[in-house]
């Protein structure tokens, strides 16, 4: 494969998956859903510091907005997918617990895992 079809391919898979992507809930009208996210991002923190910024990225675009049913946006949408698929053997002990709790956050979300969108190139 060509590497601007790799690129076509990857930028299409995008666009299609933020698309496709919308949150099942609605954080200013569900307490429940706001309270177990709220839980989810404070643990994920807590689990490891580098997540914060995803955490903070988060709390933003769902629980700040005042929007009925927020959606993340693509750049998130990308960290977030990143995250969820960080593990391999090369790392650290504290990694797989930060997967483990990105991966839940998806299914919260999304009620299962978002795929790998790679390319930081993306992150725009």
């Amino acid at each position: 494969m060509l590497p601007e079809d790799r690129e076509r391919k990857i930028t299409s898979v995008i666009v299609e998956a933020t698309i496709m992507w919308r949150t099942r809930k609605n954080f200013k009208k569900d307490r429940l859903a706001r309270e177990e996210l709220k839980r989810l991002l404070k643990k994920s923190i807590k689990t490891n510091v580098r997540m914060k910024s995803i955490a903070k990225r988060l709390e933003i675009e769902l629980l700040n907005s005042n929007i009925d049913t927020p959606q993340l946006t693509k750049k998130t949408l990308v960290i977030l997918s990143t995250w969820c698929h960080t593990g391999g053997p090369l790392q650290s002990d504290e990694r797989p617990n930060a997967e483990e709790q990105a991966r839940k956050i998806s299914k919260l979300l999304y009620g299962k895992v978002v795929p790998r969108m790679d390319g930081d190139r993306y992150h725009k």
